[in-house]
């Protein structure tokens, strides 16, 4: 899978725990929270209020399990740590174990995942920054034996599929109506719910489930976002473009098999009789890296 990067630092707050005297020699029990902060690498999302574009939207939680390291694999805490602005500022309260140990750490976005959960069911609805974040599961690579103090810094992973249409005017169609006349984008034919089993912090192979829904996705009109469940959909209609409030349907020719971590950016040429494929591009979902294949009909 394809990485994006949220970079979480782990600052210091001190806290005195206990203190106690054995044998005449005083000992002192420290926790340290472990405060987190959440930032954007370039190229990730850019700034701004515009739908998908946003930045994490104020309110989001991320889920944060903390092991101490070389123990038995069992978190000895866990809880949401909560975003308080677009700038990914986060406020949590779990510790450092009182004994010294170093520790590792798993973290998931949204914080509906954890260790121990087996199924994520995207929404149907994604034409709100709330629901598009909230349906963008990613997981961070394990981080093992850090120690207090330290800056802790956790890469995310994208664990499903991103689907871009953009749409460009033809004949009949001025550009400058996309944007205010397209009332409705949809992806069809895509079951909505992911199945998987998470081993050592991250999601194994995802199975799809559910029955096949509609998924709106629409954006500026123009440009469209939209994240469904990797799986291989089948010929016949995927993505309807609602224009004047007409329907103009798009359909896959063949079966498409839709990858984790990868983007798939769909540009439609959209006449006043139909729509049209100009072109497909399919890159790793992380800005600049990886794959770029890209096919010109």
């Amino acid at each position: 899978m394809k990485k994006s990067y949220f970079l979480l630092a782990a600052s210091a707050l001190m806290i005195a725990a206990c203190s106690s005297e054995e044998s005449g020699n005083q000992s002192v029990q420290n926790s340290e929270v472990i405060s987190l902060s959440a930032t954007v690498s370039s190229g990730m999302r850019a700034s701004g209020t515009n739908l998908q574009n946003a930045q994490f939207v104020s309110d989001a939680s991320i889920h944060v399990e903390a092991y101490k390291h070389g123990g038995d694999g069992t978190a000895y805490a866990n809880g949401n740590y909560t975003t308080t602005d677009a700038e990914g500022t986060m406020t949590g309260s779990l510790t450092y174990p009182a004994t010294g140990e170093n520790i590792d750490i798993c973290a998931y976005y949204p914080a509906t995942v954890s260790s121990g959960t087996s199924s994520f069911t995207v929404k149907s609805d994604q034409t709100t920054v709330e629901n598009y974040q909230l349906s963008d599961l990613m997981y961070a690579d394990k981080l093992e034996d850090k120690a207090k103090g330290s800056t802790h810094n956790l890469t995310f992973n994208h664990a499903l599929s991103k689907i871009i249409v953009n749409i460009v005017a033809g004949t009949g169609v001025e550009s400058a109506n996309i944007t205010s006349l397209v009332s409705a984008v949809k992806i069809k034919n895509t079951k909505p719910t992911a199945g998987f089993a998470i081993t050592n912090g991250a999601p194994g192979t995802i199975t799809e489930s559910g029955s096949v829904t509609d998924i709106e996705i629409k954006g500026t009109g123009a440009i469209n976002e939209g994240i469904i469940v990797p799986q291989t959909v089948a010929a016949g209609e995927f993505i309807t473009v609602t224009y004047k409030g007409n329907d103009y349907k798009y359909e896959l020719t063949a079966d498409k098999e839709f990858e984790p971590g990868h983007k798939y950016t769909y540009t439609l040429t959209l006449n006043a009789s139909g729509i049209s494929l100009k072109s497909l591009k399919i890159n790793d979902w992380t800005p600049g890296t990886g794959d770029n294949k890209a096919f010109t009909l």
